[in-house]
């Protein structure tokens, strides 16, 4: 089984976990639920637990003590048996109980919440989904699911072929991927020696939801220094204007309190943001005149490490790296991490691993060399409905410019699934397909923003079924093949109206 987590009604934060429930279950959930809490405030809305051979006054002294020890602030309990064992449940500051989960649904408390973290455990047979429903923020039948357990086995994948003295990076940067920034980063927090941003506000937020680790910001702007001081977040530089502009803006705001912390970013065959070979004794002179500034890293990109055609040119860079960093090292005194791999370069280069990697789409179960993947879990799962099915007669068209007209009958189903979501426009008249009860559907004429057509006249599927637009079986690496470009374009294109949800396996 596995824990769901959904933004709910009223900024609450919803982990459904309506499958099983026993002593071992709830301390899982309860864990999970202290791990990714945004809010001050952890509900727990519980059905009773199967008592599995432990005498009944014994089983909720042992919940009681579990609730407590998690700082549960408000119970809601489901079912005869937490009536007759309530004094086991004292200490916690709000208590309600009901017999049956009809009767909690039919209450006022159901309209009852605000800005908590909630909790919702139980056995099937209370039904307690239906709690769920009520209590979630978005009903629109378009998901995008995220597995995090399956990015802690690639994680786990990923630290077995590294020595236990390199360090990791979790770039949850672009939305995280596209699947949520803060919800990854409070998984990775604790299981990883950095996370890094594209630009400070994401780094904001997860300050903001309780995220302690050290974060660089990749992209610090001028207008954001202030924020860098204010929520303890490291920028990476690229030159000495930039760094001047920035002593010139913190160095004044910080009165010289504490060392800035700086991430040091070079070009080393990349060609885009960093400090080149001629710039180096620059900026070592810059560093030694202005001892404010604590380098935390020294740092470059591989431009083709996923490409086997190009090795030559990426031990180059690495080389390239080695070299620069030390002068850095050796011309400032100080002490640093280095780091140059991505995931392709972290799984080909041992030479390149220096004292840290960055992973970042491999954490998400996609290798770009095509090399590793097997190794890999797939994290994402695109997936909608059928809104509607109906016959189309030979010689009828499909949706706007009415293309693909058929020499046959057809059957086609509505897919409440667009452009607007993530579904990229080119896949239109056939080019791409999509999975209904693991076959695959061929889309049929363009599609529209809210919706698309495919064609399942040899699918047996009705109203309501589910239909999977990348996945296990249908792989986003097969979709960015055919639209002629990268996995990574596809998950970041996926919109914010998509529901996100997070499950734990």
């Amino acid at each position: 089984m596995r824990m769901e987590m959904k933004k709910g009604i009223h900024q609450c934060l919803l982990i459904n976990d309506s499958y099983s429930n026993d002593l071992h279950s709830l301390k899982v959930a309860l864990t999970f639920l202290k791990q990714q809490a945004v809010q001050a405030n952890n509900t727990l809305i519980l059905g009773e637990l199967d008592q599995s051979g432990i005498e009944p006054e014994m089983l909720y002294q042992k919940v009681g003590n579990l609730l407590r020890e998690h700082q549960i602030t408000r119970l809601i309990a489901i079912g005869e048996q937490f009536v007759q064992h309530r004094d086991s449940l004292q200490g916690i500051n709000r208590l309600s109980f009901y017999e049956s989960t009809s009767e909690f649904i039919e209450s006022d408390e159901i309209k009852d919440f605000q800005k908590e973290n909630i909790l919702v455990k139980g056995a099937r047979r209370y039904r307690l989904e239906r709690i769920v429903n009520k209590l979630e923020l978005m009903s629109h039948g378009t998901v995008l699911e995220i597995n995090l357990s399956a990015v802690q086995r690639n994680l786990n994948y990923i630290r077995s072929q590294l020595g236990p003295e390199i360090k990791v990076m979790g770039m949850v940067k672009a939305f995280a991927y596209g699947s949520g920034t803060h919800e990854m980063a409070k998984l990775l927090q604790s299981k990883v020696n950095y996370l890094a941003v594209a630009y400070a506000d994401e780094g904001v937020t997860l300050r903001k939801n309780g995220v302690h680790t050290p974060i660089m910001v990749m992209n610090a702007e001028e207008s954001s220094f202030l924020e860098l001081l204010e929520y303890n977040l490291e920028p990476a530089v690229y030159s000495v204007a930039q760094l001047k502009l920035m002593y010139d803006t913190l160095g004044q705001a910080n009165s010289l309190k504490k060392p800035l912390k700086i991430h040091i970013e070079l070009d080393t065959g990349m060609h885009r943001l960093g400090f080149v070979q001629e710039d180096i004794q620059k900026l070592i002179d810059y560093l030694n005149k202005n001892k404010v500034f604590k380098i935390q890293s020294v740092f470059s990109h591989l431009a083709s490490a996923d490409d086997l055609s190009d090795d030559v040119f990426t031990q180059k860079q690495i080389k390239e790296f080695d070299e620069l960093s030390l002068q850095i090292k050796e011309g400032t005194h100080q002490d640093f991490l280095r780091h140059i791999e991505n995931t392709a370069g972290t799984l080909r280069f041992e030479n390149g691993r220096f004292d840290m990697v960055r992973l970042g789409i491999g954490l998400y179960g996609i290798d770009p060399s095509g090399i590793f993947g097997k190794f890999l879990s797939p994290v994402f799962t695109f997936k909608s409905i059928i809104s509607q099915i109906k016959n189309i007669p030979a010689g009828e068209g499909v949706s706007y410019g009415r293309n693909g007209v058929s020499k046959s009958d057809r059957r086609i189903a509505v897919i409440a699934l667009g452009y607007a979501d993530g579904l990229d426009r080119h896949l239109s008249n056939g080019k791409g397909y999509l999975l209904i009860k693991g076959k695959k559907a061929p889309i049929t004429g363009r599609i529209c923003m809210d919706m698309c057509m495919v064609d399942v006249t040899d699918i047996a599927c009705q109203e309501g079924d589910e239909v999977i637009v990348f996945g296990k079986e249908n792989t986003i690496e097969e979709m960015a093949q055919i639209l002629d470009t990268i996995p990574y374009e596809i998950l970041t294109s996926v919109s914010l109206r998509v529901k996100r949800i997070f499950v734990n396996d």
